[in-house]
């Protein structure tokens, strides 16, 4: 490799060496003293982008952009020779080169011009308990810094033998979890429907160089007939959306952090009862699949672990369970939604609990019987004490006023939901029920509406109180959807399993039926 040598060695030690030293709170340089806070048990520290850029070009010997260029050269031809003596092949790749290949084209970009107003650097320590070693991050604020790369032209890092990109003349951005198109066009650094003066208004005419873009967004029907379902008759409904914010005896399905952070306190195990309650409704009215989706994988876990008591057996006897856990690997993953997809075509059916922003609700199609039902539990926020959303949170207040960081945050949380929430209808003959179990999920009353929440949904949406309500609803959507092969059962009408009096402050007269 071509870094330079520098004083504290080759640059990957040396990065080493530069790590130890600073999770210990040793000051491994003078220019870069940093005094500690602690973060869920780890020391964290960090240091702006100017710091980020000096421990860059001084301790690892990346002077410029140009020794980065020519060090991923080095990585193409030795990936070549690779593949010539037939040790690698297209579809399988070298690790190491990979993950160094990686490392490069990420440090490039700070060492863009004013690229490192942008980014912070973070060194978080070993934990306690050793279970986690030290870490360190090159944590980037906004897009933007990747953005103009592709707007002013770039060197081509990670494209082959090609050695410069041109600026690019126009992009379409697609996705079902860009809006609000403001904040994502701010993120990205443009505004909408600004246009620049010195781009001419006639066809095929010569144009200025133009340092100002234009954005303009364009939101597309999700699907035509559900557009115009009111239209309808019941029976040619694809989609039934319904919230439920109160399920067992008018319990409240509050998956807020107040509320369930203790899972051994009262209110958390009410609300895991609430919360069973409402997912065995559904499993009874359901044919084929149901996909569960929690706002991380604690709750998932918190929720299991209570339901091990009774809720799980009485749940897997309506539908087996499969569960995306925690770390699994790629391997896995793909085979626990084969099993559960194998399942879920039979009439019985099948329920995968997963974790919004996990690989199940952003990676894996679930169309047709997969995924008859998609259940929201709880208001996926990003981890407010992570030090890396915390300093995200800052930089958009500082840059773009007080309420900005708020936005942002509650944006990722909404972006998540419906990337989710996408996982059901995947095309024209394909229908189904989103059912958000929470309160906070929805409020029919909130002006203006909110504008975070996908259209092709939150038109639809109704509120039912109580699960024998949502059990119904949906028994009778599926009946007119698959009166030919569907044969539902009515509930058993017993008492709730381990229920307990619901809060006064939330009882809301609701009928307890399961």
């Amino acid at each position: 490799m071509l870094f330079n040598s520098t004083s504290h060695g080759g640059p990957l030690i040396a990065l080493l060496k530069w790590l130890r030293l600073a999770s210990r709170g040793e000051d491994p340089s003078p220019l870069m003293r940093q005094e500690p806070h602690w973060c869920e048990g780890r020391q964290v520290r960090v240091w702006s982008g100017t710091d980020a850029a000096h421990l860059v070009r001084e301790v690892i010997g990346l002077i410029s952009c140009d020794t980065v260029d020519a060090n991923c050269k080095i990585l193409w031809k030795l990936r070549k020779t690779l593949i010539e003596e037939g040790l690698e092949s297209g579809a399988v790749r070298s690790d190491m080169i990979n993950d160094l290949e990686a490392l490069l084209i990420k440090l490039r970009f700070l060492l863009l011009d004013d690229a490192s107003s942008h980014y912070r650097l973070i060194v978080r320590g070993t934990s306690r308990n050793d279970s986690l070693g030290a870490s360190l991050s090159f944590c980037c604020l906004s897009g933007t810094v990747a953005m103009r790369t592709l707007l002013h032209g770039q060197r081509a890092v990670g494209l082959g033998e090609a050695s410069y990109l041109k600026p690019a003349r126009s992009m379409l951005l697609l996705s079902g979890t860009l809006r609000p198109f403001n904040l994502c066009a701010r993120e990205l650094g443009f505004t909408l429907f600004e246009t620049d003066n010195e781009i001419s208004p006639t066809v095929f005419e010569k144009e200025e160089k133009s340092r100002t873009y234009e954005a303009s967004a364009i939101k597309a029907v999700h699907l035509k007939s559900i557009e115009n379902q009111t239209s309808l008759r019941y029976e040619d409904y694809q989609l039934l959306a319904l919230h439920v914010p109160v399920a067992a005896g008018g319990t409240e399905l509050d998956a807020s952090h107040r509320n369930i952070n203790d899972p051994d306190a009262p209110c958390a195990q009410r609300y895991f009862d609430a919360l069973a309650q409402a997912i065995y409704g559904i499993a009874l009215a359901t044919p084929n699949g149901v996909l569960v989706f929690f706002k991380s994988y604690k709750l998932l876990e918190d929720t299991l672990n209570y339901w091990n008591t009774q809720w799980r057996t009485k749940i897997s006897t309506v539908k087996p369970l499969f569960v995306e856990e925690r770390n699994l690997t790629g391997d896995d993953f793909d085979s626990r939604v084969r099993d559960y997809k194998i399942h879920a075509k039979s009439q019985s059916g099948a329920i995968l609990l997963a974790v919004m922003r996990g690989r199940a609700a952003e990676g894996a199609d679930f169309k047709d019987e997969a995924a008859r039902v998609v259940a929201i539990v709880g208001l996926p926020y990003p981890p407010l004490l992570d030090t890396a959303i915390q300093l995200k949170k800052d930089h958009e207040d500082r840059i773009h006023g007080s309420s900005a960081g708020n936005k942002w945050y509650a944006a990722e949380a909404w972006r998540s939901i419906n990337q989710a929430a996408g996982r059901l209808i995947r095309h024209h003959h394909d229908f189904g029920a989103l059912i958000l179990l929470d309160k906070a999920l929805f409020n029919k009353n909130q002006k203006p509406p909110n504008e975070l929440m996908s259209d092709w949904y939150a038109r639809h949406l109704e509120t039912l109180n109580g699960a024998t309500s949502l059990y119904t609803r949906l028994r009778d959507f599926f009946a007119h959807k698959t009166k030919s092969a569907t044969k539902v059962v009515d509930p058993p009408r017993t008492t709730v399993l381990n229920q307990r009096p619901p809060n006064s402050s939330t009882h809301h007269g609701t009928e307890s039926l399961f």
